[in-house]
């Protein structure tokens, strides 16, 4: 019986191996955090948390509820399929460290540094300009099924 080996063509395919390992690992992690919270989301039914715009300077803005969840996002264009750009999430998951590394990152909630301002409507979506620390940074499009104006 004769083994032959190389060390250095193992050592090379190992880091290769550790380094796909690491991306499919993170992509699975993704899927599950994605699968998981959608499925808390679908359960919850219409008992969730929306984003609110106000009527008086037309910002959004979301509560926190220990009884609402809340997973809503934000895209680069009015379609689904078009870049995700923001997250706003009630589940840490989501938020912390931005998983999904989304251009805008992944917030619990809008707050004084991270604002969206409603601009308009267009079919299916609205259009907000998103603020962070009062700089207007970009258009993003939320669905309307996660949108309800104040009450006055």
């Amino acid at each position: 019986m004769t083994i032959l080996s190389c060390n250095k063509s193992t050592d090379v395919n190992l880091k290769s191996e550790k380094t796909n390992n690491k991306i499919e690992s993170k992509f699975l992690n993704l899927d599950s955090i994605e699968n998981t919270n959608n499925k808390k989301i679908e359960i919850a039914g219409n008992q969730i948390n929306k984003l609110i715009i106000s009527r008086k300077d037309s910002l959004l803005w979301i509560t926190s509820s220990k009884y609402l969840d809340h997973r809503i996002f934000g895209y680069e264009k009015p379609n689904l399929n078009s870049k995700k750009m923001i997250l706003i999430s009630c589940f840490t998951a989501d938020v912390e460290n931005n998983p999904f590394e989304l251009p805008l990152g992944a917030y619990y909630e809008l707050d004084i540094n991270h604002k969206a301002k409603f601009l308009k409507n267009e079919g299916e979506f609205i259009v907000t300009k998103f603020i962070l620390h009062e700089k207007d940074l970009a258009n993003v499009y939320f669905e309307k099924k996660w949108i309800e104006f104040e009450d006055e």
